[in-house]
């Protein structure tokens, strides 16, 4: 989607009697029309996008890995992925689970191929509310 000929409102562009509290009123505005304009063009990342985080770890085959720390208000989910160096024949996982061990913690168990022992990564995005 292109964007054209928006721009900020300044407090210029009104009578001097009011622009004490314009100001007050045009700056969240501004603030909302950026955040919108940056949506709207694409420019969002997926952290931003899904109020998320991205954290890569080195598992043991069926261990857990406890207090995994989140910046994220409430933790609504976990998806994890492949780290981009690990090749398909290499590694899958096969099952994991996740349980919240306070507000900004986490624990996480991971079951993969490779059996006892092997240790691989594992790489999984935090998404938050």
């Amino acid at each position: 989607m292109k964007i054209k000929g928006i721009k900020r409102l300044g407090k210029e562009e009104y009578p001097k009697e009011v622009q004490g509290w314009i100001e007050i009123l045009l700056t969240p505005l501004n603030e909302a029309l950026d955040s919108m304009i940056t949506a709207m063009r694409g420019k969002l990342s997926r952290s931003d996008n899904f109020l998320s985080t991205v954290r890569e770890f080195e598992f043991t085959h069926d261990t857990y890995l406890l207090d995994i720390k989140h910046n994220l208000t409430k933790l609504s989910g976990l998806n994890i992925m492949k780290p981009p160096d690990t090749s398909d024949d290499d590694y899958m996982i096969i099952s994991y689970h996740w349980y919240t061990v306070d507000n900004e913690n986490i624990a996480m168990k991971v079951l993969f191929t490779g059996g006892a022992g092997f240790v691989g990564k594992v790489k999984f995005e935090l998404i938050g509310e």
